[in-house]
């Protein structure tokens, strides 16, 4: 009788189940500087034995204070190569900050009240509004495409077009809208990118 292979059994290395584990809550104020050391400590002393440098995430505040306290611990110190990353929504809170105190004064603050209510603008230039801001960023760059077309489109004479060369330095609205760009770029295609594919050199690049 033929062997039909019914009975054979293959066997595969299947990976185990992950499994998050919560470990013992500090009692103490998070923002106390005892609680942040014994916590970079454990954190420290866990990751040794296991032979690899760890990485934690602090949101803002808490990020700037162990920072400190890594700065002026002793070489020695078990915490002292630990790598401290500020969260990706500070970060990316922080660089919205940066955009809206550059381009005070250009006229983005007028258009962001255009889609927004006024008293909702501050919030979006400062970080306060991450998806606000987003979305908000994103249309304005979207209108000055569509401004410098229609200025280029609308010139009679070959000679009139601006090269790529000089559009930066042509108009005030082309001057906005490559700064824009530029920023841009650097929130959608490194921060946020690497943010939500949890690509570290992404986000160290931008």
């Amino acid at each position: 009788m033929a062997y039909s292979m019914q009975n054979a059994m293959m066997a595969r290395n299947h990976p185990w189940k992950a499994e998050i584990v919560f470990l013992p809550i500090i009692d103490m104020p998070a923002s106390n500087d005892t609680t942040i050391n014994s916590t970079l400590m454990f954190i420290a002393t866990k990751a040794k034995k296991c032979g690899f440098t760890p990485i934690v995430t602090f949101d803002q505040q808490l990020w700037w204070k162990a920072m400190q306290i890594i700065e002026y611990a002793s070489l020695q110190c078990p915490f002292r190569e630990m790598i401290c990353k500020l969260g990706g929504f500070h970060t990316m809170g922080s660089f919205i900050a940066c955009i809206g105190h550059l381009m005070d004064g250009s006229g983005l603050h007028e258009l962001i009240d255009l889609i927004y209510a006024a008293n909702t603008t501050p919030h979006i230039l400062t970080g306060k509004s991450i998806s606000r801001a987003i979305r908000a960023h994103i249309i304005v760059e979207s209108a000055l495409h569509i401004v410098l077309h229609e200025e280029q489109l609308s010139n009679d004479s070959e000679k009139e077009v601006l090269s790529e060369n000089d559009l930066p330095d042509s108009t005030s609205t082309s001057k906005l809208s490559i700064n824009h760009h530029n920023e841009l770029r650097i929130l959608l295609d490194e921060m946020l990118r690497g943010e939500l594919s949890g690509n570290g050199k992404k986000m160290e690049s931008s």
